[in-house]
């Protein structure tokens, strides 16, 4: 920082700082941007419900059809005819309260604007309803990869293409893409059962196939009628209700058991500099919301042809779950401009513009950053209670429990100018002191940090370490993690593209503003402002029961991280003949194996976004077949050859589970809305209870990794070190685990391993990650023995 102050002034923090303006000049800069937002919303609506045309169609047909008609002799018939019903229908020929009276060249353009827009309006209504046609069609998943595709599948592709039309914006697929369906309900039942064979001693599962067979011919077919009924009517027959009732009404802390977390760059660190690191954070934030609030970021299309729905991008950012009595609600921020600042029990709201509304560039962050540390530091130690320095530890408390300590801080002013503050900011950023070094300590930190430095209810919350590794801290309702990822694309690969810091750790000069002294800078920015509170004892009380349970069941988490280079998705492809996902999830559950000496009900997360508002679907992974395979895998009756050709079936299997899940034919989704319905008419069901109850021991999570293109490779040796390490869960059962797992390149994988309950001594994330690395070295073995015979 010494070069970059050089002949500056030293900043400094005023924490009573306002604008000084009148209220008259505030009220008409706040109704201009509000005009200014608005009419680039009315801008962005229209384009999207006109897409795949244009209003460039429009005012080209407009112009035509204005020409033809004044051309009498060389109109077609039926655009006279047209013109002369729109005459008709709007009363041109007729005065206007007797006073108006159109000419004849204001007749021809109001009547070609009405025929035009009509036309273009049901052009666009009729490409978009054969776009949603061609979609609904999910044949092309079932394709087997790298085998030459049929004609008809290549035709279906072109006309896909044609109708998309040229340069789509964020949302405009959205009324394109088709409803999720609703599967057989024979369908599913029988997918269920299968499912539980593997897993269930006889006896329990003679008993469950006697109440599926009692449910599939008796209640369930009620049930099944209406859920058709709902979806014909609603986007999404099930994902409401997934949000509401598993998400939002869950009453337990969600700090252990629904956030997730995601870090940095594995070995690459663009600067040691804490306040820097997270300046250039908050900047690329800011970028990514832009696109977003813009509608400037272009929808994830798989091979650039299919699109997925792009709903959950408006509450990436801005968006905080706010505690409910009986159910939570999500809180969207109309355009933050703001981020808040947490450093030593101390929160502070940063402002992103200036004065005349210009965007604070990464060295101006920084500055602002630095001055707000500084101001801290300078607080005696007697000013702040212990409970305002671990008042966010409430987010991670029970629901109902930060409700009451909720409503009771919102009967102060100062209480609810803070949280409103904290609640409507494009992101939290916590500077902590921590220095994280090895993987897994960079995972426990992101995942639960200090206890204090977390606002769990936001969508996203940023931790800055003194090291200068970042991480981030993620609220799962409003979301999934792919959209997540897409964030952390457009937040670390940048900072080497952009260069955007200096070789001694600061932010690099960007724009002409960080040319001026910063003693002049200053003047031009809204200075940070530090958050007051006022806690009545009972509030204080509660803060410090929930941080104190936060600290004691953290110890209970495991993670253990690793990064496998032996081999990767190259090798897994090529030599092995599998899918990198399928073979990945046959060797979590031969490490299962080897760590029980059993099987037990594994989750694996697919999306659902190729229909309007999907989330996901659960992939039962565990089968008769891939029990077998993982058997003779880990036995020596059969012979190297054998045992490989009897793993590419169940890993062809397994591809053909997915595939069902992603085209909308899964299992748990379809049996969580029955239960929903059963719930909602009164009645009950021992087995959709039963189905629902049982634990998922093993849940699993594939991370995807390059969702934009990019022009260098991810095998580059320059790249390497800057791919982030991704991120992981919590384990859902205590005697379970959690796995997350991303195929990195040709030759890479990462995994991310949890448990839950350390004290217990039944589950070890160390020993389970051991287990997945020997297996995944011993397979190699079979695999490369089986290539040789």
């Amino acid at each position: 920082m010494a070069e970059a102050r050089s002949g500056t002034q030293q900043p400094s923090l005023t924490l009573q700082a306002g604008l000084n303006v009148t209220p008259l000049v505030d009220f008409a800069h706040a109704t201009r941007r509000s005009l200014i937002r608005n009419s680039f919303r009315v801008r962005n609506r229209i384009r999207d419900n006109l897409w795949p045309l244009s209003a460039w169609y429009l005012t080209l047909l407009m112009l035509a059809l204005t020409a033809l008609v004044i051309e009498e002799t060389h109109c077609p018939l039926f655009l006279l005819v047209a013109f002369v019903y729109a005459q008709n229908f709007l009363q041109l020929d007729n005065a206007v309260d007797d006073v108006i009276h159109f000419s004849r060249p204001t007749q021809v353009v109001i009547c070609a604007t009405v025929c035009g827009v009509t036309t273009i309006v049901c052009m666009a209504l009729v490409r978009q309803m054969a776009l949603k046609c061609l979609l609904t069609w999910k044949g092309w998943l079932y394709q087997e990869p790298g085998k030459k595709g049929s004609v008809w599948l290549f035709l279906w592709g072109m006309v896909v293409r044609l109708f998309s039309g040229p340069s789509p914006s964020l949302y405009s697929f959205q009324r394109c893409l088709p409803r999720l369906p609703v599967p057989p309900l024979s369908s599913t039942v029988t997918k269920f059962l299968a499912s539980m064979k593997p897993v269930l001693p006889v006896e329990e599962y003679d008993a469950l196939v006697a109440k599926a067979k009692e449910f599939e011919h008796g209640t369930g077919v009620q049930l099944q009628r209406i859920l058709y009924l709902k979806s014909w009517w609603a986007s999404n027959y099930v994902s409401d209700w997934w949000l509401q009732y598993v998400y939002l009404m869950g009453r337990s802390s969600i700090a252990l058991n629904s956030n997730y977390y995601a870090v940095d760059q594995c070995k690459f660190l663009p600067t040691a500099n804490r306040e820097a690191r997270a300046a250039g954070m908050v900047w690329l934030t800011a970028n990514f919301y832009d696109q977003i609030e813009r509608e400037e970021m272009k929808p994830i299309r798989i091979n650039n042809l299919i699109p997925l729905c792009m709903e959950q991008y408006h509450r990436v950012l801005a968006n905080t779950r706010i505690p409910g009595k009986e159910m939570d609600q999500l809180r969207q921020a109309e355009k933050s401009k703001h981020v808040v600042i947490f450093y030593n029990g101390v929160f502070h709201r940063l402002d992103l513009y200036d004065r005349q509304r210009r965007r604070l560039s990464p060295l101006e962050l920084q500055y602002q950053i630095e001055a707000i540390v500084q101001a801290v530091n300078d607080i005696p130690a007697d000013e702040n209670s212990k409970a305002e320095s671990h008042i966010a530890a409430l987010t991670g408390a029970e629901r109902g429990t930060w409700y009451e300590a909720r409503q009771s801080m919102m009967q102060n002013p100062d209480n609810m100018t803070s949280l409103s503050e904290i609640e409507s900011s494009m992101i939290l950023v916590s500077l902590s002191e921590e220095t994280p070094s090895t993987y897994s300590e960079r995972c426990r930190t992101a995942f639960h940090g200090t206890g204090d430095n977390i606002w769990y209810d936001k969508s996203v919350s940023l931790a800055a370490y003194k090291n200068g590794r970042v991480s981030l801290n993620v609220e799962h309702s409003w979301g999934d993690a792919p959209v997540v990822g897409h964030l952390m694309e457009c937040l670390f690969p940048p900072e080497y593209e952009l260069a955007l810091y200096k070789p001694d750790g600061s932010c690099a000069a960007r724009c002409e503003t960080d040319r001026i002294p910063w003693h002049k800078r200053r003047e031009q920015l809204r200075r940070p402002q530090r958050l007051s509170w006022n806690l009545t004892p009972d509030v204080e009380k509660t803060v410090m029961e929930s941080y104190t349970s936060l600290r004691n069941l953290m110890p209970e988490c495991m993670f253990e991280m690793f990064v496998f280079d032996d081999f990767g998705k190259k090798y897994i492809t090529r030599t092995g003949k599998f899918s990198p996902d399928s073979f990945i999830q046959m060797v979590l559950q031969a490490a299962y194996f080897r760590e029980s000496g059993k099987f037990t009900l594994t989750y694996e997360a697919a999306m659902t976004r190729l229909f309007r508002n999907g989330r996901t679907e659960t992939i039962r992974t565990v089968s008769d077949l891939s029990c077998r395979a993982v058997r003779e895998m880990e036995g020596k009756a059969l012979s190297a050859k054998e045992k490989h050709q009897l793993l590419q079936q169940a890993c062809r299997q397994h591809q053909h589970v997915s595939r069902d899940a992603m085209a909308g034919q899964g299992v748990d989704r379809h049996l969580f809305a029955l239960y929903v319905v059963c719930k909602g008419l009164g009645q009950d069901s021992e087995f959709l209870k039963k189905a629902l109850g049982y634990p998922w021991t093993l849940s699993t999570s594939q991370q995807p990794i390059q969702q934009i293109p990019k022009p260098w490779s991810l095998d580059d040796p320059v790249v390497k070190p800057q791919i982030p390490l991704a991120g992981g869960f919590m384990a859902v059962a205590d005697d379970g685990y959690g796995v997350s797992y991303q195929v990195v390149g040709q030759s890479r994988l990462h995994f991310h391993v949890s448990s839950a309950k350390k004290s217990a001594g039944k589950t070890d994330a160390i020993r389970f990650a051991g287990h997945i690395q020997q297996v995944l070295s011993d397979w190699k073995a079979i695999i490369d023995e089986a290539g040789q015979n």
